[in-house]
């Protein structure tokens, strides 16, 4: 007799070829498509849906929320990268040294 949890991972498995063609829709980007695809399985597996006549459904909006969260990070992350490649417009040491220097003559 099948348990809930081989009933899960049956119905898991029928979902995980669609969920993966919707992450790649929404992302472009294979590698991280299956990534996010897994992390939506994943999900199911650790907060199990309430109903489960509605895992498709489910799993659609937990995927979408992991494609919001993969976004949300990236941009981060750029927004860091940028931040830190941007020299900081502090004069060098030498210009400071000539401006007093300039500044004392005057």
């Amino acid at each position: 007799m099948p348990t809930v949890a081989d009933e899960l991972h049956d119905s898991l498995s029928r979902h995980a070829s669609s969920l993966r063609l919707l992450a790649r829709d929404l992302l472009r980007d294979a590698h991280a498509a299956d990534d996010v695809a897994q992390a939506a399985l994943q999900q199911a597996l650790v907060h199990r849906p309430d109903r489960p006549e509605s895992l498709g459904g489910w799993l659609a909006t937990t995927l979408v929320n992991c494609v919001r969260q993969l976004r949300r990070s990236e941009r981060r992350r750029l927004a860091r990268e940028q931040t830190l490649a941007t020299p900081a417009h502090e004069p060098a040491v030498s210009d400071t040294l000539a401006r007093r220097e300039m500044l004392k003559a005057v």
